[in-house]
């Protein structure tokens, strides 16, 4: 069983205080938080004393996803990551994830009862399914679901960069399991063998969840609250109102930039060091 692309970047330390995995962003491929060379989220991080994994997952390093990769294929290509990388290392684990790619580690880490540290998810949300069902929104996140898996069967993947909502073009298949989600009102991966939102709730970890105020399409506030009380108990909402500069927060520049690198990563790294 082969691993997913990844690269493990080194603390500039002889004894590393953790392993970072970091999961990206589902319309986007994983180089943003390399990004720009020696002043990026990684350097940061390695910076600090910590070894850092960087994965991309199926599809996203090749674009040769078929329609049937989907939330659990991600899900799986974590889990491959923790049994023949991360299990090997005698590192404290600490996971940060961004967007919906933050679930889909979460899920990985949960399935595989692996200890971690801390959980820093990431504008995280899963659309259509994060705010009250017979809301507005709601009816408009799921006309959005419905229509993207409408044109991502078609095609065979979604058009995203053409829509200028990321770097790269999911699947069909992420779509259509979405579109069953809807359809069911639950939340279950394709074979039915797991409950993703028991799973959630089963979630024990320390975890921290950073919100964007300016983030009204991606991960507005009435979805991160909703992920915030579905994945367990001990579980702390960081808003992010302004970064340096007075620049407003959104999907992307709280976790990647000039801004970020001032205002967010540091916040980040003291709550991995405040780890007892």
């Amino acid at each position: 069983m082969s691993s997913p692309h990844h690269e493990i970047f080194s603390a500039n330390i002889a004894k590393p205080k953790g392993m970072i995995l970091l999961g990206h962003a589902m319309f986007n491929k994983p180089e943003y938080y390399l990004k720009p060379k020696g002043l990026s989220f990684v350097d940061y991080l390695t910076s600090n004393g910590y070894d850092v994994i960087v994965i991309s997952l199926t599809g996203y390093h090749t674009q040769k996803a078929t329609k049937n990769v989907n939330f659990d294929v991600y899900v799986e290509d974590y889990l491959k990551i923790i049994k023949n990388v991360i299990l090997k290392k005698d590192l404290p684990l600490h996971y940060i994830g961004h967007s919906v790619g933050s679930l889909t580690g979460l899920s990985a880490i949960l399935k595989s009862k692996i200890s971690v540290k801390t959980l820093v998810l990431i504008a995280p949300a899963i659309w259509g399914f994060t705010v009250p069902i017979h809301s507005i929104k709601s009816i408009k996140q799921r006309i959005k679901i419905s229509l993207a898996h409408s044109l991502s069967t078609y095609l065979g993947y979604l058009p995203s960069k053409l829509f200028r909502i990321g770097d790269t073009n999911p699947p069909a298949g992420y779509f259509s399991q979405f579109k069953s989600w809807i359809n069911e009102s639950n939340i279950f991966s394709v074979e039915k063998d797991c409950d993703y939102m028991q799973l959630w709730q089963s979630n024990t970890n320390r975890t921290f969840i950073f919100q964007a105020e300016k983030d009204q399409k991606m991960a507005p506030k009435e979805n991160v609250l909703w992920v915030s009380n579905n994945i367990g108990s001990q579980v702390s909402i960081i808003t992010i109102n302004k970064l340096n500069f007075g620049y407003k927060s959104d999907h992307f520049t709280i976790i990647y930039g000039k801004n970020a690198a001032e205002s967010v990563w540091p916040k980040i790294v003291t709550l991995l060091e405040s780890t007892k």
